[in-house]
């Protein structure tokens, strides 16, 4: 049905059901000419001939509504970037990227599935939307956002590194059991910072160095420990007996 036996039927309130869903809605038109305006087009989206909608031909093919070609999808110019305009008459996607909700979905997504399912009882996405009531479009928007991709990687480098002094003492204490060449070695190397000793005018002399990164300390220290602890997280004064 065209525009204009839409119009004529509901100005005379002979409109069914169906067809009062095909009636372009006022957002409809301001997303209709912030495309016009976007795409620049010298033809108004719904003044496109019947014939060309869906056609190369037809500038607004992508951006109509399957069974309602005189009204805009939604989903797909909530993606474009004038959704982000202050007129613009509904949200912009990349609005998922802020508030609340997508800063508890990255704190998620940041664990491991073994913490996922002790802290929440599950560790799936799935799941996860599910609980929070996040529809599988805004999931999947996040799983390829690089932005919020960007932030999880930062929160769990984040959640290790607050990790990072239980592994340094389940090493010191693998060390002071074993105490083998190796180990103190690398303590000395990589946890005190100094290098090997050397003899300078028959002086034995041994240099400081700035420490390297924990996160090099954590690649060498093995994954089989037995050792649990649970010391308390910003502890600088802790005194090894």
């Amino acid at each position: 049905m065209k525009l204009e036996e839409l119009k004529r039927l509901a100005e005379s309130g002979e409109l069914t059901l169906k067809q009062k869903k095909q009636v372009p809605t006022p957002e409809d038109y301001k997303m209709a000419l912030m495309l016009k305006e976007y795409l620049n087009t010298p033809i108004l989206f719904e003044d496109v001939p019947e014939h060309l909608m869906w056609t190369e031909k037809d500038p607004y093919a992508k951006f109509r509504r399957t069974t309602c070609p005189y009204r805009v999808n939604k989903s797909k110019f909530k993606a474009l970037k004038i959704a982000k305009r202050p007129d613009s008459p509904i949200q912009s996607m990349y609005a998922a990227r802020n508030g609340k909700a997508v800063d508890a979905y990255i704190k998620f997504a940041a664990l491991p599935n073994e913490v996922r399912d002790k802290v929440y009882g599950y560790h799936t996405m799935i799941d996860y939307a599910k609980d929070n009531g996040i529809s599988r479009k805004v999931l999947e928007y996040w799983g390829k956002d690089e932005v919020v991709l960007n932030r999880i990687r930062a929160e769990r480098i984040r959640f290790f590194d607050r990790k990072t002094s239980e592994v340094i003492y389940a090493f010191y204490k693998k060390t002071i059991r074993n105490a083998d060449a190796n180990r103190v070695n690398l303590w000395l190397t990589k946890i005190a910072g100094l290098k090997d000793e050397t003899v300078v005018d028959n002086k034995l002399t041994i240099e400081w160095k700035p420490s390297e990164t924990t996160a090099n300390i954590i690649e060498l220290v093995q994954q089989n420990d037995s050792d649990t602890l649970s010391l308390p997280e910003q502890n600088d004064n802790i005194m090894f007996n």
